[in-house]
């Protein structure tokens, strides 16, 4: 068999000379071909498309496959507009013998280029054998819009169609006057988004000529925003796409999916590459060694476009009341380990939240239980991942649950609602928690309520009758008298120096109760100091994380030291609660609710740690910590320092 197909990859002087052979070895066997066997006799044709659904601006190969014997006839084919012929006809034919009988095929094919969305069919390739026609099958190719390119996107412009599209900031599209050889575009599937709604990010590096390698000198800043990373592979698939009419090779190497957690203008800044590249325009023929030079590489510095998104907030029409910023498309499922427990033994309640959105923001539900529950601080679990853009996942929540009396007991459901931006409603998600009966506790604490009004045993303690002596005892001199004995006097004189004693204690005690507040205050003072120390280390050591993550901790530490509650207790409900109490402005409120936001944010984000924004933060917290501490001092106070020399002392911390 003789056969052979044109590559558009393969080429050099090896390639032409096996094409050179195959031909003359073909040529050669048609001329001994006897004339009547050689005549063509048509049997099949097939055509066929490879992949049959495609992208804007992706390629694919379609085949025409005729089947007989003898020198078959090149079958007339009929392109669609939608489709660009990148090469081709592309003609294979091959022949061979069996038991004196040959059998032959010729293959026509083209490499083609989607240019225009929808499903378009290539109709029916058509051979004349003699005097009949035979026309063989039509193929139907899908084409698509890639995940997150909207109209007017690089992706889709069509070849040889006029462009009269601006800039927008954010759609990522390209001016015609800032086409480059080389350029990074950053594009958003969406430009306007409601708080907490997903937000799709991608950076495609568009380059002419052939790129060797890329390092990312700095990755896109996302102030603002929740990031999750959705991984491209390694290396990223290349893809041929027009920009204005010019051909571009197209590597997408960065995917983010953002979650805005404030309102207003958000902007997604740029990301720096630097990209080594070999520039054939370059080249100048000098001499016979020019050629070992041609292949060095040159580098070049690439920018990609900042983007600005509008984050609406959430509508107020509907709003549950104690909503806390959930949205995407939620399922909650809730259940115990047993519904049978004694006294005293422990039950797990287990509540499952899956679904899309923002997996890792969710917050524990409100979980109200009876009076005789004793509820214990849930153990969190969650498990994200990205799929097509989209972050899906779920958190579990585990809370330990102490009976203390028996009976049944009812727990309400778990309840947490939501807002479904593509139905754009608020929703409601309820897990039923099965009754748990509770059954006396057994055992040795039982068996001691068993016995209670049970009369004790009589023991004997002593003989009941004394004997009569019948023989005189010794005698001996009577001891002083009582009234002068040491015994008597101190009897009188101890009761006096207790309380004298107890009085004393009591007022040493009163006093320094009265002092607690002042004790607070330089616990909270130290720690102030040493929070803002730390912070201010770990910045100059380069450790921007460990910085946000001291700051954070810190300012948890310095509030419980000043408000005498316990770290574990002082969630953000507990902490604009205690803080409105005690007469705490909104304010000052709203600036460490916002201090703590941008922590967790560069804490649990790691494309949001930025080292001039902890510097700011660090200054904003040591401002904060010198209101707070001149707010909760009473006025006139003896023991109140001045608010300037707690500024001594926390910038003689720094």
């Amino acid at each position: 068999m003789v056969s052979g197909e044109r590559s558009p990859v393969l080429s050099g002087r090896g390639s032409r000379r096996l094409h050179v052979s195959a031909a003359l070895a073909a040529a050669l066997a048609l001329c001994a071909i006897p004339s009547s066997v050689a005549r063509a006799n048509v049997e099949s044709i097939r055509a066929e498309a490879s992949p049959t659904s495609i992208n804007v601006g992706d390629t694919f190969v379609y085949r025409v496959v005729v089947t007989g014997s003898g020198t078959l006839p090149t079958p007339s084919n009929n392109i669609p507009s939608a489709f660009q012929i990148l090469s081709g006809p592309n003609s294979n034919f091959s022949m061979e013998f069996v038991n004196g009988r040959m059998s032959s095929s010729r293959t026509l094919s083209y490499r083609l280029r989607a240019m225009r969305r929808g499903e378009h069919t290539i109709p029916a390739p058509i051979v004349k054998d003699g005097g009949r026609s035979i026309s063989g099958n039509p193929v139907t190719v899908r084409v698509d819009v890639p995940a997150g390119a909207g109209e007017g996107q690089p992706d889709q412009q069509p070849s040889g169609e006029p462009d009269t599209r601006g800039a927008s900031p954010g759609s990522g599209t390209i001016p015609r006057d800032e086409l480059k050889p080389i350029f990074l575009r950053a594009q958003v599937n969406r430009d306007e988004v409601w708080l907490q709604q997903a937000l799709v990010v991608r950076l495609t590096l568009y380059f002419q000529p052939s790129v060797n390698t890329f390092d990312v000198q700095k990755l896109p800043s996302t102030e603002g925003f929740w990031s999750e990373e959705w991984k491209v592979p390694n290396p990223p698939p290349v893809v041929e796409r027009r920009v204005h009419g010019r051909l571009y090779n197209a590597a997408e190497i960065h995917r983010l999916v953002l979650f805005p957690t404030r309102t207003g203008e958000l902007t997604i800044g740029p990301m720096d590459l630097v990209v080594q590249y070999r520039d054939s325009r370059r080249r100048t023929r000098r001499g016979f060694f020019d050629s070992i030079f041609d292949d060095m590489l040159e580098q070049t510095s690439v920018r990609s476009n900042p983007v600005t998104v509008h984050v609406k907030p959430l509508p107020g029409e509907g709003k549950p009341a104690g909503f806390e910023n959930i949205v995407g498309d939620w399922r909650i499922n809730s259940e115990l380990d047993t519904d049978t427990a004694r006294v005293n033994e422990s039950v797990t309640l287990t509540a499952t939240i899956s679904g899309e959105g923002n997996v890792g923001f969710l917050p524990a539900p409100e979980l109200e239980v009876p009076p005789d529950i004793e509820l214990y601080e849930p153990e969190v679990q969650q498990n994200k991942r990205v799929v097509n853009g989209v972050v899906r996942g779920e958190k579990t929540f585990t809370w330990l649950l102490i009976p203390r009396r028996t009976g049944v007991q009812e727990i309400p459901p778990v309840e947490m609602s939501y807002f479904d931006p593509k139905r754009e409603r608020y929703s409601t998600i309820r897990g039923e928690v099965p009754e748990l009966a509770v059954l006396p506790a057994f055992g040795w604490a039982a068996s001691e309520r068993s016995r209670e009004g049970a009369p004790a045993p009589v023991q004997s303690l002593s003989r009941e009758i004394r004997w009569i002596m019948d023989t005189a005892p010794t005698l001996t001199r009577a001891r002083r008298p009582l009234h002068m004995r040491a015994e008597y006097w101190g009897a009188y004189v101890l009761p006096a120096l207790v309380v004298i004693a107890g009085a004393v204690v009591r007022r040493r005690r009163n006093r320094l109760a009265g002092q607690e507040s002042l004790q607070r205050s330089r616990r909270a003072a130290k720690r102030a100091i040493a929070v803002l120390k730390d912070a201010r280390v770990r910045l100059g050591e380069g450790d921007v994380g460990a910085g946000y993550d001291a700051l954070a901790r810190g300012i948890i530490g310095y509030l419980s030291d000043r408000l005498a509650l316990p770290s574990a207790s002082l969630d953000e409900r507990t902490r604009a609660r205690v803080l409105a109490e005690i007469g705490i402005s909104q304010s000052s409120r709203d600036e460490l609710h916002e201090i703590l936001a941008l922590c967790d944010t560069a804490r649990f984000s790691p494309h949001g740690r930025d080292a001039d924004t902890l510097q700011d933060l660090i200054e904003r917290t040591q401002n904060w910590v010198i209101s707070l501490d001149r707010a909760l001092r009473p006025v006139g106070s003896a023991t109140r320092p001045a608010s300037g020399s707690l500024r001594k002392k926390v910038g003689a911390g720094a």
